[in-house]
């Protein structure tokens, strides 16, 4: 899960706002969806390092969110990981002396339908050194966990499948808040084996404490509500399960 800035998310803004005329140089010249879910972002002109941002569109207060930690030195090109693939962006490219450019990305939602997979997902929480089942998580115990208490809210996760030959996949975690932004949680590159009966890939427990780490900074609480959770096998939707948080 990629960082979010409010220094930049400002530079940003008042870069758009304040000199576009000064900021034609930098073009962006290519966004490319890739087969895996990524997506490439290509410019030219400009002045390093760069710094690329991404915005989710269609709800209010969206914020910026950073794809790059320190910024990009010498290349004019990046991938991005951290997108959901059925959702609309705005990708912005900001440049050393603070000039942008923009790009409009569109979501592309589908289902995976290269063969038959199952994904069962179970709520679990850890807590006075037991784990168990439960249908709902409570904002108060996370953030209890979170400043130290000894409370966890993760998932079991488990895929079951049936495949003819080994296949690389990205496997790709996304979580939409109620105010129906999107964070994604887990991206990874891994191997779904050959198998003549089911085949399993399994998370024993899932810890979703770095998003709601995330979550807790950017609104200053974890927002009761229902959440969604999405896993996303390339770019394709293979399991959604709606989350309640009390």
């Amino acid at each position: 899960m990629r960082k979010w800035s409010a220094a930049l998310a400002l530079v940003c803004i008042l870069t758009l706002l304040g000199t576009a005329a000064m900021g034609e140089e930098l073009r962006i010249e290519e966004v490319q969806r890739k087969e895996n879910g990524d997506v490439l972002l290509s410019w030219s002109g400009g002045t390093a390092p760069y710094h690329v941002l991404y915005q989710m569109n269609g709800i209010a207060d969206a914020h910026l969110w950073q794809e790059d930690e320190d910024g990009i030195r010498r290349l004019t090109h990046h991938t991005l990981t951290s997108l959901a693939p059925d959702t609309n962006y705005t990708l912005y490219v900001v440049d050393g002396e603070q000039h942008a450019a923009s790009v409009e990305l569109k979501g592309q939602p589908k289902a995976f339908s290269e063969f038959n997979i199952r994904v069962t997902m179970t709520l679990r929480q850890k807590a006075m050194g037991k784990s168990s089942t439960v249908n709902s998580f409570n904002a108060a115990k996370i953030t209890n966990g979170l400043a130290g208490g000894d409370y966890t809210a993760g998932a079991t996760i488990k895929l079951a499948y049936k495949l003819g030959e080994i296949r690389t996949y990205t496997y790709r975690m996304v979580m939409v808040l109620p105010d129906g932004e999107a964070v994604t949680l887990h991206s990874l590159e891994d191997k779904l084996y050959r198998s003549g009966g089911n085949a399993y890939s399994y998370w024993s427990f899932y810890d979703f404490s770095n998003f709601w780490r995330s979550v807790q900074e950017i609104y200053g609480t974890i927002p009761a509500g229902d959440y969604t959770y999405k896993l996303f096998l390339n770019d394709g939707l293979v399991h959604t399960q709606t989350i309640r948080i009390n």
